[in-house]
């Protein structure tokens, strides 16, 4: 999945001031549906949301893993991948009313999937990630949303640093270089160290290159930052996500243009 980026206005009368996202309640169905219906909806899901991702194969996907997460049975994976679904849509929905609706809906099913095992690593990470796609659109919480998301990712770390080619060194990657220094968590040294870290994890992974690519450039890293750029442009394919290579690789040469 690409990388949240985090636009944070911060506005001083909210300085110092926590946020509280009221989750949604989840209410199961009557459907008392048996283990392995479940699982054929999970498995149906799984293949719609892979063949190849749109926004409305993802969109059909959540829907069959919504089946298992409103019926009586207390499924964890069918609760992380809704929440993984919602992220996919509320990110390239292209209307913040959407971003918003699908991002706030993800973080209840990840935050059950929390609550059915708190040593989910998935869980974990997708209500950071929905939890960054929620604060992207309310900028006026940002701020305060901030700790917990770096809460969430940090328990990724401990779990399962690899998933989502390192996904969550990614987010704290971004996090800390974009997120004011002075009343926030910004550390752009931190920042540079998280997604080099992600580069090291998953070399060939396009995202974890050209973001820490863009960083380096911000940091007068030029040279560094050609090496990875053009990692991406020689890759072939994309170890996920192929129809996005492309668009990658666009990306690529942008920054190349941006070096001069």
């Amino acid at each position: 999945m690409k990388v949240i980026r985090l636009l944070i206005i911060v506005y001083l009368f909210f300085i110092g001031c926590s946020s509280h996202i009221t989750l949604d309640k989840i209410d199961e169905s009557t459907q008392n549906i048996s283990k392995s219906t479940a699982e054929k909806y999970i498995q149906r899901g799984d293949e719609l949301y892979n063949d190849p991702k749109s926004i409305d194969k993802v969109k059909q996907a959540l829907k069959y893993y919504e089946q298992v997460i409103h019926s009586k049975q207390i499924n964890l994976e069918a609760c992380w991948k809704g929440s993984m679904a919602c992220a996919y849509i509320s990110e390239n929905s292209g209307n913040e009313d959407l971003q918003s609706q699908y991002a706030k809906k993800g973080l209840t099913y990840s935050d059950r999937g929390i609550q059915i095992s708190s040593k989910s690593p998935e869980s974990h990470y997708y209500y950071a990630v929905n939890l960054g796609l929620y604060a992207e659109v309310h900028s006026f919480d940002a701020l305060g949303l901030i700790p917990k998301m770096e809460e969430h990712a940090h328990r990724v770390i401990q779990l399962n640093p690899s998933l989502d080619y390192a996904g969550a060194y990614r987010l704290l990657g971004n996090l800390y270089y974009k997120a004011p220094a002075v009343i926030s968590v910004g550390d752009k040294k931190k920042g540079l160290f998280y997604l080099k870290k992600a580069c090291e994890i998953a070399p060939d992974y396009p995202p974890n290159l050209l973001d820490y690519s863009e960083v380096l450039i911000d940091s007068d890293k030029k040279s560094l930052a050609k090496k990875y750029i053009d990692q991406v442009l020689r890759l072939k394919k994309s170890p996920s996500e192929n129809n996005l290579l492309p668009k990658w690789k666009k990306k690529a040469r942008k920054l190349l243009k941006k070096m001069g």
